[in-house]
């Protein structure tokens, strides 16, 4: 880790597999590196023709102050990425010398409880993965904000004494509430999902007396069902966040 108090250094733990994904997510990190909330952030796309991967990729680790775990079953299965990237970030991590910080970012439904970092916050909220979340936008700005909360204090860290001072439980940050910000983006999700069911449902149900018996009317009032039911839950949801 670099102790310049004015730089936030960001690595980016991927598979090749999720490269869409990874490519939204730097889109986003481009945002708070132009606010000046970070100063830059690496990944294996990163390493020049020529270069040992390698020896890249642990001096890189080794020097970030957060680093960003890309989370989904082609992750979790890739033995370089566990033997090269998670495990040498979690021993950082659990470092009580070593203020790095590390962020399971979960792109895609998988058992990653189980993993090592199973035990960390994960993000978006809940754990929930990017790729079912019915706004992705909303998840990479909820996302984001946790990384700026992070590099603040992390900053500050630095400020106060860069070289000996440990991270205590004070400077610590809860990813699942890291600001009022992200609840009202969470709301807002929620919210606006609200309001795309409520839509779908209306059109369904004028549907349904025009349809003749049959398959079709089955399946459509089913799926009528399961959405109304989704609708009630998302409803709790929204009472829980106000």
């Amino acid at each position: 880790m670099s102790s310049d108090p004015n730089t936030v250094n960001i690595f980016v733990s991927f598979s090749q597999e999720d490269s869409d994904l990874k490519i939204d997510l730097t889109k986003n990190l481009k945002i708070l590196k132009r606010q000046n909330m970070i100063t830059d952030w690496f990944d294996r796309d990163e390493i020049e023709i020529g270069a040992i991967a390698k020896d890249v990729v642990s001096k890189e680790l080794s020097e970030a102050d957060i680093i960003l775990l890309l989370v989904s079953a082609d992750y979790l299965a890739n033995d370089t990425i566990w033997d090269e990237e998670i495990d040498p970030a979690m021993k950082r991590h659990e470092d009580s010398s070593d203020p790095a910080r590390v962020i399971p970012v979960i792109l895609r439904q998988c058992n990653w409880q189980s993993m090592s970092f199973g035990k960390l916050m994960a993000a978006p909220k809940n754990g929930h993965p990017i790729a079912l979340h019915p706004h992705p936008d909303v998840a990479y700005t909820y996302i984001t904000t946790v990384i700026k909360s992070l590099a603040d204090k992390i900053k500050a860290f630095k400020q106060k004494n860069p070289v000996s001072e440990q991270l205590t439980s004070e400077t610590s940050i809860d990813i699942n509430n890291p600001s009022p910000d992200a609840k009202e983006m969470e709301l807002e999700s929620l919210l606006q999902h609200e309001l795309d069911l409520v839509k779908m449902l209306m059109q369904w149900r004028k549907k349904i007396p025009t349809m003749a018996e049959g398959s079709e009317k089955y399946y459509l009032q089913k799926e009528i069902d399961e959405k109304a039911a989704e609708l009630e839950n998302l409803r709790i949801k929204i009472a829980k966040l106000k």
